[in-house]
């Protein structure tokens, strides 16, 4: 399938459906920043984009993707990248890298105020952005455990920094209409850390909606401060969110 215009990134097609932001239906459970580009927001999709998803061959397929910025320039802003997907039976897996030139990042949402020479209060600018990623999981009857691993790689001005993110979690069936899902993430970059816990249930109306309430903290070291994503920085190094709502899918 070959389609163009503004789209997501493979990270967010291939890699999202395995973190527990997504399983847990957690929002803010994404990593800090979303520096990784598992939630398809604000600055994260791509214009201009190409993108082709193979058939599957025996649990395999792949894809493709590139985008072009809107210079004369054939590098700027220009990024590509590739994926890898197996689904067979109970068992899901992917692999993902992509090179970016000149993307935007949310750093300020982490709480680093300057970062490789850039006030993020302004924005933050990463000449060079190279993302790898690769997670999976199981259903063994009603538990499905999962796992993700994410590296991104941000260099500008001279300036290099590594963002990691190890993701892991379980959900439990408890009932046909009702699931728990807790999970744990622990993220790095410039000597921070940013540890996150969820826990949460889901319950079906129906395949369209779902009622939800979710437990979050997290603790924040090496200087950092806590900053779940979207949810503002803390002033100290721990959060707490509490949240109830509804989703239904249109």
């Amino acid at each position: 399938t070959l389609t163009l215009g503004r789209q997501t990134p493979l990270s967010f097609d291939y890699l999202d459906p395995l973190s527990t932001a997504y399983l847990a239906m957690s929002w803010y459970a994404f990593h800090p920043g979303n520096i990784d580009g598992l939630a398809a927001t604000g600055n994260v999709p791509y214009n201009n984009s190409v993108k082709y998803r193979s058939p599957s061959f025996a649990g395999f397929s792949a894809a493709a993707t590139m985008a072009l910025g809107n210079t004369t320039n054939f590098s700027t802003g220009k990024s590509v990248g590739v994926a890898l997907n197996y689904a067979n039976g109970p068992f899901k897996a992917s692999a993902v890298y992509s090179n970016e030139h000149d993307r935007s990042i949310l750093i300020s949402q982490t709480g680093i105020a300057s970062f490789q020479g850039q006030n993020t209060a302004n924005g933050y600018i990463a000449n060079k952005v190279q993302n790898i990623g690769a997670g999976a999981s199981y259903q063994f009857g009603d538990f499905l455990v999962h796992g993700l691993y994410t590296r991104t790689k941000m260099q500008s001005n001279g300036y290099s920094d590594t963002f990691q993110s190890y993701d892991a979690g379980v959900n439990y069936r408890s009932s046909a209409f009702n699931t728990i899902a807790g999970g744990a993430a622990t993220t790095t970059l410039s000597g921070r850390r940013w540890t996150q816990f969820e826990l949460g249930d889901i319950y079906a109306l129906s395949k369209r909606t779902q009622l939800y309430a979710n437990v979050l903290y997290e603790h924040a070291s090496g200087g950092a401060h806590a900053a779940f994503f979207t949810a503002g920085v803390s002033s100290t190094a721990n959060q707490v969110v509490v949240l109830a709502g509804i989703h239904h899918s249109f």
